[in-house]
């Protein structure tokens, strides 16, 4: 018997260009993303809503509004997965970098918004690190 682990293949993609994001390569990281949302949709597999939110956190991170429209759409297609599958803990996540996308817009009010969105869901499925996380953040936003 042979094991491949064909199924795992998208989520090492994931992992392989968040790693290139931490080491300064973000285009070799945008790259690997791209083909992992790629390869999950070929797929149909539940990593790609996770792909398409590292590479807009990844684009973020290194082409900011320039990237806007790819961005929106990885978001975009995050989310409709998200509801498609009862992804739920992903959605808090969409929110995170869609207020990152605010702030780079200059919209803060928008930004608290996404914010304190993505802290309702983390609180509600129990991921109290990160909702701790963005209330710390929102508070310092309101000093």
């Amino acid at each position: 018997m042979v094991w491949t682990a064909v199924d795992s293949e998208g989520w090492c993609l994931i992992t392989l260009g968040e790693g290139y994001l931490g080491l300064g390569e973000a285009e070799r990281a945008a790259n690997l993303l791209r083909d992992a949302v790629a390869l999950a949709r070929t797929r149909g597999q539940a990593a790609e809503a996770v792909a398409n939110v590292v590479l807009a956190r990844i684009l973020l991170a290194s082409e900011g509004l320039a990237a806007r429209e790819e961005i929106e759409s990885a978001l975009e297609r995050a989310s409709d997965l998200a509801r498609e599958t009862g992804m739920c803990s992903i959605e808090a996540k969409i929110h995170v970098e869609l207020a990152e996308l605010a702030r780079q817009n200059g919209d803060e009010e928008e930004r608290e918004r996404e914010l304190r969105e993505a802290r309702r869901l983390f609180t509600e499925f129990g991921a109290t690190g990160h909702a701790e996380r963005l209330a710390a953040e929102l508070a310092m936003q309101a000093s």
